[in-house]
């Protein structure tokens, strides 16, 4: 059966985020770090840390409840992904760019001439 992302819950989806963290041996750390009583909505920071306590990346998400936690933890997530730090990722062969474009992220790959 396949599941489609924006099909799980939210709920769900954190339960899958901590599972693969605690596979992995990470941690992820997240709090709330702004709540607005005029939306309702909440900022939460995440960081996505090893065994030893090292930050492998940090991100934040916004919007209502447990929604906020998760984005901020996939983008965590996500984060330390690009930038080669999950246990067992090897080097590849990209260089990554960066573009704000309107505020939101664009990660274009660059595959480097061998």
């Amino acid at each position: 059966m396949r599941v489609d992302e924006r099909t799980v819950g939210v709920g769900d989806a954190l339960k899958i985020a901590v599972s693969w963290a605690v596979l992995h041996n990470l941690n992820i750390n997240y709090e709330i770090v702004c709540a607005s009583e005029a939306t309702r909505s909440i900022t939460v920071s995440s960081a996505l840390v090893d065994s030893e306590g090292k930050r492998l990346s940090q991100a934040s998400g916004k919007g209502y409840g447990d929604a906020s936690i998760a984005s901020a933890v996939f983008e965590a997530i996500e984060h330390a992904a690009i930038s080669q730090k999950l246990p067992g990722q090897k080097p590849d062969n990209h260089d990554y760019v960066f573009v704000d474009n309107d505020e939101n992220r664009i990660v274009r790959p660059w595959i480097r001439a061998s």
